[in-house]
């Protein structure tokens, strides 16, 4: 498997996707926390009312309907400009932006105590541009600050396009007719990225079934991910399932396609 992709392929494919404003207007239905974040806002009940909170990847705005009024001092930004068009007409007296997370530079080191970012987002760059990512909300966290985001789990299964999971029967004519269509066109999709995709020993990008798999995704183990944060200078203080079940961090979480992260500067 070719391990040296160019990053802007993986950029380009996802962008397609990001940069839609239908995607962007299906995104906007999306207003609640999952319920891993909300037992990461319950570990958290106690700091987060006094925090100053970039959030990073608010799509059309889900994590700002239940982030912006929780902390004292709220920043939101999202690199597609579709989706920060929505949001900010949803939320028009918010610090909104359209900023690449890469270049974090519009703001100081140690400006913030919270960074979040969450659904994956920091799934859908390079690794190199995801290790730049690391550094740049390092850079802007205070000591002592916390950083929670998801990440997928490559201990977990990714199913080939073909696989029948990948068509549940219906017994509602159009319904199964657009299961049949969305089906073919991962199959099509899929044979258009396989050759993109790169697995290493501490890392994977895969083509899951994302939007009919049409996209290129990070996949990182539960460990790896800690040893990557470790070597950035975080400490990891929890993780979560997406059900909001609490993990151990030496153990092999196989259930779960991903897994959120509290992890904390260190001092």
């Amino acid at each position: 498997m070719n391990k040296h992709i160019p990053d802007t392929r993986q950029r380009d494919t996802n962008q397609q996707i990001w940069f839609t404003r239908d995607i962007a207007l299906e995104y906007a239905r999306e207003h609640t926390p999952v319920p891993a974040e909300n037992a990461i806002l319950k570990a958290l009940a106690d700091s987060i009312p006094h925090a100053s909170l970039l959030d990073i990847g608010i799509g059309a705005g889900r994590t700002t309907t239940f982030l912006a009024g929780a902390c004292k001092d709220y920043v939101g930004i999202d690199y597609s400009q579709a989706m920060i068009d929505i949001a900010t007409t949803r939320f028009p007296d918010l610090s909104l932006h359209q900023q690449d997370a890469r270049d974090l530079s519009a703001y100081a080191s140690a400006r913030f105590d919270m960074v979040w970012f969450s659904y994956n987002g920091i799934d859908y760059v390079s690794h190199a541009n995801r290790l730049k990512i690391l550094h740049e909300i390092h850079r802007v966290l205070k000591p002592n600050g916390f950083f929670i985001f998801s990440s997928h789990n490559r201990d977990s299964k990714v199913y080939p396009a073909y696989h029948w999971k990948n068509l549940p029967l219906s017994l509602h004519p159009r319904r199964m007719a657009r299961r049949v269509i969305s089906y073919v066109k991962g199959i099509i999709n899929a044979a258009r990225h396989r050759a993109r995709q790169i697995r290493t020993d501490d890392y994977a990008i895969l083509n899951d079934r994302a939007h009919d798999y049409n996209m290129l995704t990070y996949y990182i183990s539960g460990k790896k991910q800690i040893a990557q944060l470790n070597a950035v200078g975080f400490t990891v203080e929890g993780l979560w399932g997406m059900k909001g079940e609490r993990l151990e961090s030496d153990a092999v979480y196989r259930r779960g396609c991903s897994i959120y992260y509290l992890a904390k500067r260190k001092g």
